[in-house]
């Protein structure tokens, strides 16, 4: 009885939107069938609310569920799924997935992000040839802050390359930098 009761109030500390974080299990499959919804909400907060709950409750739903986030309309929802996952731990089939949404997507700053992370991934994974194979990216305005952040993040010889173009960046005279 003590399980309906907590699920009971766990729906409607959700409903209301006042699940604040601390502890929390969801055992009923209607509570979680609506959080799991709720993700897919085309408001930006009830979005990004409905995944912290998932992530509180530590739940099998949680990595899917920011997966599918990307995909989400609105590019603050997509932000938020990449830093999660990026804080999960990239891994290679996340990387896959991830050059098919860098390729998709249409927001720079996604775009941007999505670039910074496959690089630092690969440039760990093998970092004698991430820059012949991104380093183009330093280059090109639309691209280079992605990449910039993902040589720095590499590390090694790969932050000099990226020092030089953060250089380029502080001395242009575009105004939108």
């Amino acid at each position: 009885i003590s399980l309906f009761f907590y699920s009971q109030l766990l729906f409607r500390m959700c409903k209301m939107r006042r699940w604040c974080g601390g502890p929390l299990m969801i055992f009923s499959k209607p509570v979680l069938q609506y959080v799991v919804e709720g993700c897919s909400s085309s408001d930006i907060n009830d979005a990004i609310y409905f995944l912290r709950v998932l992530q509180q409750a530590d739940s099998l739903e949680y990595t899917p569920q920011l997966i599918q986030a990307l995909h989400h309309p609105d590019p603050q929802v997509r932000l938020f799924a990449l830093d999660k996952l990026d804080f999960q731990g990239v891994t290679k089939s996340l990387i896959s997935l991830l050059h098919k949404q860098m390729n998709m997507d249409k927001d720079p700053k996604v775009k941007e992000r999505i670039l910074a992370i496959i690089i630092r991934f690969e440039g760990a994974e093998n970092p004698k040839t991430v820059f012949h194979k991104y380093g183009h990216y330093l280059d090109d305005k639309k691209w280079e802050f992605g990449a910039i952040l993902g040589f720095l993040q590499i590390g090694g010889d790969c932050t000099l390359l990226a020092m030089d173009g953060l250089q380029r960046m502080t001395q242009s005279k575009d105004v939108k930098q």
